[in-house]
């Protein structure tokens, strides 16, 4: 079924190839931002060697974020640009910057003295990043309409073990297609992201005395989460 489907999400995302390379950058930098966050947390918690694995995975998907953007034509080439973007940054009434919020945003609102405009201060409103887009359906079934961040540490490190199980067989699709650079890139990936669940499954045996329960549980989720993926795919699509 997991082959199947992976078959037929490259199949629909090299009818824009483009498009299909810039949406898997975006995933590997939110993973990577994702990441960080949880290894400042385990350093926060004392938990020296979690903190120091996610530190090396996070700078692993931030490389396989500017490899897979480097694969991109010039003027759509992406990179990342940090935890954040202003949704709205206002000048008295005037607003200088308006751009779509949905409700699954968490934005906060910070208040500064304004250089350009000596005397006046701007509102701004920030739509923080963890790494997890609540945007797509798939994600909402996924997390059940919660941040990734309200789940317990057992929880997340399975999670994550499983969502690179399955990039990991989605790459591996790529790679078998012998499609140049992409393959080639794919192929590369493939291995790293195995390695990373390997490695996240040791540190999700330190955490639970029932890892396996825990992996089955996300599995599970991610079956069902697949059926909002097909509604993404199709709005993936249809954007021009």
């Amino acid at each position: 079924m997991s082959s199947i489907f992976n078959k037929l999400i490259v199949k629909l995302g090299l009818l824009n190839k483009q498009r299909f390379i810039r949406f898997l950058a975006k995933i590997e930098y939110g993973n990577a931002v994702f990441i960080e966050k949880l290894q400042q947390q385990a350093l926060a918690e004392d938990r020296q060697y979690l903190a120091a694995f996610l530190e090396k995975q996070a700078k692993e998907e931030n490389k396989h974020g500017k490899m897979l953007s480097s694969l991109a034509d010039g003027s759509d080439r992406i990179t990342r640009t940090g935890t954040g973007r202003w949704v709205t940054i206002l000048r008295g009434q005037e607003n200088l910057v308006k751009k779509f919020i949905t409700p699954f945003n968490k934005p906060k609102v910070v208040t500064w003295d304004s250089y350009t405009y000596p005397g006046e201060r701007l509102t701004g409103v920030l739509e923080n990043f963890d790494g997890m887009s609540y945007r797509f359906v798939s994600s909402r079934l996924l997390f059940y309409n919660r941040a990734a961040f309200d789940y317990s540490w057992e929880d997340r490190i399975a999670f994550m073990c499983v969502l690179e199980e399955e990039i990991a067989s989605l790459y591996l699709e790529l790679a078998l297609l012998k499609d140049g650079d992409l393959s080639a890139l794919a192929s590369q990936m493939t291995r790293d992201e195995f390695g990373h669940a390997n490695h996240l499954k040791d540190a999700l045996s330190r955490f639970s005395p029932f890892p396996q329960d825990l992996l089955n549980k996300w599995r599970k989720r991610v079956k069902w989460a697949k059926w909002g993926l097909a509604i993404d795919a199709v709005s993936f699509l249809c954007k021009k």
